[in-house]
């Protein structure tokens, strides 16, 4: 199973242009295996973090649909329901270069570089534990996630449902 989760992205710039305030962040089974190994070294090395090239993340200009969840202090859920951008998923996307996985102790997001700059973004940082036990829910599980104190774990079970009472 894979999850796409929407977040807000951050520019060290005023020149950034196009500047990109949403990423979707791809995670799999083993994206998050991959992640709570370097967790596990950053913890065993004391480490600030760690950050590993290479990445499932894509910057866009303008929110996008189908996330498992939307962590944005911008858009939320109910924003993007029956949402279409005024541009294409293709002319929304932000070309950039050098994207790198960081990892801390609890939370993991990702950097990037601006395609032909040295302009530096970052996304929104994402807690490991609560992205782990969205990969682990189910259907059939998720009902007793709704009230759930951790704002991811309580959007993706909501999302879920939802989408099982549609079909």
């Amino acid at each position: 199973m894979s999850l796409n989760f929407l977040v807000d992205v951050y520019t060290y710039s005023d020149y950034a242009d196009p500047q990109p305030d949403y990423a979707v962040l791809r995670v799999n089974e083993a994206l998050m295996e991959k992640i709570k190994e370097l967790q596990a070294a950053v913890k065993q090395t004391e480490a600030d973090n760690i950050r590993m090239y290479g990445g499932s993340v894509e910057f866009y200009e303008n929110p996008v649909e189908g996330c498992a969840a939307v962590l944005s202090d911008n858009v939320s859920a109910d924003d993007l329901l029956g949402y279409s951008g005024k541009l294409s998923k293709e002319e929304n996307t932000i070309r950039t270069e050098w994207a790198s996985l960081v990892v801390n102790a609890d939370r993991f997001w990702y950097r990037d570089i601006l395609k032909h700059t040295d302009i530096s973004i970052e996304t929104k940082r994402v807690s490991i534990n609560s992205v782990d036990r969205c990969l682990e829910m189910t259907l059939e599980t998720a009902a007793k996630f709704v009230s759930d104190e951790d704002e991811i774990v309580k959007a993706y079970a909501t999302k879920l449902l939802a989408e099982g009472e549609k079909s």
